[in-house]
């Protein structure tokens, strides 16, 4: 039931979705596009501050640990561009957490690894639930 009332208030969203791991990647890209109007992927923070800079992004979904650029720092840099910017960020260490803590990033989200689908819905649910309601 929740796939449904997710891709009611997301099916006229744009979400980032930024990953390293290309499997991974093209997994939950696959996923996202069940739910989402346009995503749009990056393999690390730079093709991602990019394609945010360049698009119009309702929400940014990213990892945290990547190379080229990490996701603190690219969220650093949306939060410049645009700081009401709606970023949910992905962790798959406790370590990740506390760089989220020590940075106090306004995020919107933190989604744990390995992604509890059903949490993760939930979670992109509320969010989006938000998003329209703005």
């Amino acid at each position: 039931m929740l796939s449904k009332e997710l891709k009611s208030v997301a099916n006229t969203l744009s979400i980032l979705y930024v990953e390293d791991e290309e499997d991974t990647r093209v997994q939950i890209a696959e996923i996202l596009r069940m739910f989402f109007k346009n995503v749009v992927v990056a393999a690390n923070g730079i093709e991602g501050l990019n394609i945010f800079s360049a698009h119009s992004i309702d929400l940014t979904l990213s990892d945290v640990t990547m190379p080229v650029m990490d996701g603190i720092t690219m969220v650093k840099n949306i939060l410049d561009i645009r700081p009401d910017a709606k970023i949910i960020l992905m962790t798959a260490h406790n370590s990740g957490e506390a760089q989220l803590d020590k940075h106090n990033l306004n995020i919107t989200g933190n989604i744990h690894k390995p992604i509890e689908l059903s949490k993760t819905l939930q979670l992109l649910y509320d969010v989006c639930s938000d998003i329209i309601k703005e």
